[in-house]
């Protein structure tokens, strides 16, 4: 079973368990889906974005299906890349985040898409590809929240990532700075693994902060990972730099 938390604008979410299905406040289109015939077997992501947006990857007595709304045009893309010929991505992989002024990023098993990210969060996920564009090892995305005021948290495949909350929360903010401290390796793993599997929480915290924002997503790339280091934070568009653990409308799928 899949396992699937988002928060959307104004107090809307939903939440995937493996005993339960919780939700409140979902668009209308998406809340019809729950009470269709045959029911839905099972929903693998779910996005909601600023401004009516949303994506909804199910599965039903049929197959694998994407329900989709005035998503950014370079995601649609990623998805269907040819009209009327079914999505072409990995529906049980998918994870997607819709942010506010149309942005994006969302990945699954085999590639990834992003756009309009906040410039230093840009710059970050570029640091990680090669000259081919590919990631480099560790470095391909894991976890991604993009919230208000161009904040953001980026968690890459090798347990290290990049964060600027831009004051948006002071609580989360410290909880990740002290989870950057130094400390040996035993704990450096249990603190990544923790912020990894914990980054449903973090897109609470980044949505609560303005209410507006999806939870789970230009340019493009191939998923996969190189290290990070910690920046200063002292420019206004700066970022937090973990660092790498170092033991470690529906359309049918194609």
């Amino acid at each position: 079973m899949s396992a699937c938390a988002t928060f959307g604008p104004n107090d809307s979410y939903f939440l995937n368990s493996p005993t339960k299905w919780s939700r409140a406040g979902l668009p209308s289109d998406v809340e019809a889906l729950f009470s269709k015939e045959p029911k839905i077997k099972e929903v693998h992501e779910m996005a909601l974005g600023p401004d009516g947006s949303y994506l909804v990857a199910y599965l039903d007595h049929t197959g694998c299906k994407i329900f989709r709304s005035e998503l950014p045009a370079g995601l649609e893309k990623w998805l269907v890349p040819v009209s009327g010929k079914g999505v072409a991505r990995d529906i049980p992989s998918l994870s997607v985040v819709l942010g506010p002024g149309k942005s994006y990023f969302a990945f699954d098993k085999n590639g990834s898409a992003w756009g309009s990210l906040p410039p230093a969060l840009d710059t970050a996920v570029e640091a990680g590809r090669d000259k081919k564009g590919r990631f480099k090892n560790g470095q391909g995305p894991q976890s991604v929240a993009l919230g208000p005021e161009g904040s953001y948290i980026y968690v890459n495949t090798g347990g290290g990532g990049a964060w600027n909350l831009r004051g948006q929360n002071d609580v989360l903010d410290k909880f990740l700075r002290d989870s950057n401290a130094p400390r040996n390796q035993a704990s450096s793993v249990s603190i990544g693994r923790s912020l990894i599997k914990g980054l449903g929480l973090v897109n609470t915290l980044l949505n609560a902060a303005n209410g507006n924002n999806g939870g789970g997503g230009g340019g493009g790339g191939v998923g996969g990972g190189q290290n990070f280091v910690t920046n200063n934070n002292s420019g206004a568009d700066s970022s937090n730099f973990w660092s790498p653990i170092q033991s470690a409308a529906s359309d049918p799928v194609q």
